[in-house]
């Protein structure tokens, strides 16, 4: 995906967000105030859901665009007979 594209969607933001919880999910006192940690894990939880959902809607906007591209092409060879 390009980085303009990324930006846009905001799925830089949500991957950056996503490295700085998981850093904090793995230092060692995470577990020191439960309620901070779940609330975290939750966090982590919710970003990576987006992550796939913005990453699938991608995959299938390209697949899109590429069968109509395809169709796009065969109605030019038929034009042309």
């Amino acid at each position: 995906m390009s980085k303009r594209l990324r930006a846009s969607a905001g799925l830089q933001q949500l991957e950056q967000e996503l490295a700085g919880l998981e850093s904090k999910a793995a230092n060692s006192s995470f577990w020191d105030d439960r309620a901070k940690a779940q609330e975290t894990l939750q966090a982590l939880t919710d970003i990576k859901y987006r992550i796939n959902l913005l990453t699938e809607f991608k995959t299938k906007t390209l697949a899109l665009l590429q069968i109509l591209v395809d169709l796009n092409y065969r109605f030019e060879d038929l034009n042309i007979m």
